[in-house]
């Protein structure tokens, strides 16, 4: 009698590794940011993508 395989499950494709030269967010941006959602109030935040060309607003 043959033991049972096991299988494992499978994992699926594999996230890169972060880059750690890539910038931190401002601590102090990340503070009000944290503080506006704890008060639940509306934020507006704008930013360029990492090329620079397109600005993009979040509400």
């Amino acid at each position: 009698m043959k033991p049972a395989s096991r299988s494992s499950p499978s994992a699926g494709p594999t996230a890169p590794a972060p880059d750690r030269a890539a910038a931190r967010p401002d601590p102090t941006t990340t503070t009000t940011l944290v503080r506006a959602c704890s008060n639940h109030r509306r934020v507006r935040l704008g930013y360029r993508s990492e090329a620079g060309s397109q600005e993009r607003v979040i509400e």
